[in-house]
């Protein structure tokens, strides 16, 4: 059960980097600085235990930030977006 809460987390993050991609005024800030620290907190928690993964999150969640303000790079958008989402749904299978 855990496991699928942090996945449903992903994948609204995910959801979150795709709109903001798209466009970075569509959502409000503090929604994209939310997912963004979802990915930060829960990247650092896990790399610490020794999840090497995870310090792709927190990479990804400074990115998300990054994102919110229109700094974003195609092809490095792209490489976050299917990061979390395919980690996100992997979890939830």
């Amino acid at each position: 059960m855990f496991v699928k809460i942090l996945g449903i987390g992903d994948v609204f993050a995910g959801l979150i980097a795709v709109a903001s991609w798209y466009d970075h005024s569509l959502l409000p800030i503090a929604l994209v600085f939310l997912a963004a620290k979802w990915l930060i907190i829960k990247g650092a928690i896990f790399a610490f235990s020794g999840n090497y993964a995870s310090f792709i999150d927190i990479l990804c969640g400074l990115y998300l930030i990054a994102l919110g303000y229109g700094w974003g790079f195609g092809f490095f958008t792209v490489l976050a977006i299917i990061w979390v989402m395919q980690k996100g749904l992997a979890s939830l299978i």
